[in-house]
């Protein structure tokens, strides 16, 4: 199978993750505050708590759309860069169970999710020339997951009216959703740079 070069899309992988880490930072922060304003709800009067609480509720929509809108520009090119990396590992006759295909189906099968798109990852980090210890794949896998957990949680804790519970979950998942995002730049960055390097020393 021919060897596809990862260039551009890559760049632009990388790019619209580190906007992702961006807005979940922006999104600690703002977090933060509202559980610092939820912590002193007793020394403000009743007319200004609530003005506070209508412009903290106007800053988490905004927050929350820039966030749909930043996932779904890393989805539209992680997926193919995904789909691209996996292919070359057959050129670079590099181990892997599955094809292209199945290893981008693999997001999208109920509970395989769960494993499939980290299986995949793991082959293509080796496949690039990179150590056997995958514990950057890992890191990765394992804070995109807890990210989506405890954002369920805090959806959960809303739900209940646990307004402080649903507040801290949402920090620690916005929190988690930065780091996947920064750890995901660096593996791209690496495997992008390692099956470049791989194919230049076969040809």
């Amino acid at each position: 199978m021919e060897f596809q070069t990862l260039r551009p899309l890559h760049g632009w992988a990388m790019t619209c993750l580190a906007a992702n880490a961006i807005v979940a930072i922006l999104d600690v922060g703002n977090t933060t505050f509202d559980l610092d304003l939820l912590g002193r709800t007793e020394g403000i009067s009743s007319l200004i708590l609530e003005g506070e609480l209508e412009r903290a509720a106007a800053r988490r929509a905004l927050l929350y759309y820039a966030t749909l809108g930043a996932m779904a520009l890393a989805a539209v090119v992680f997926l193919p860069w995904f789909f691209r990396a996996y292919r070359n590992l057959a050129a670079l006759e590099a181990p892997h169970r599955s094809t292209p295909g199945w290893a981008v189906i693999g997001w999208f099968i109920p509970f395989g999710n769960f494993y499939l798109p980290y299986r995949s990852m793991q082959e293509i980090w080796k496949g690039a020339g990179n150590p056997g210890s995958t514990w950057t794949v890992f890191a990765w896998w394992t804070s995109w997951l807890s990210a989506a957990l405890l954002e369920r949680l805090s959806g959960l804790a809303l739900r209940d009216g646990r307004l402080d519970d649903a507040t801290a979950l949402h920090l620690g998942g916005a929190a988690l959703a930065a780091l996947s995002a920064i750890v995901c730049v660096v593996l791209i960055r690496s495997i992008s740079k390692g099956q470049e390097r791989l194919w230049a020393k076969r040809t």
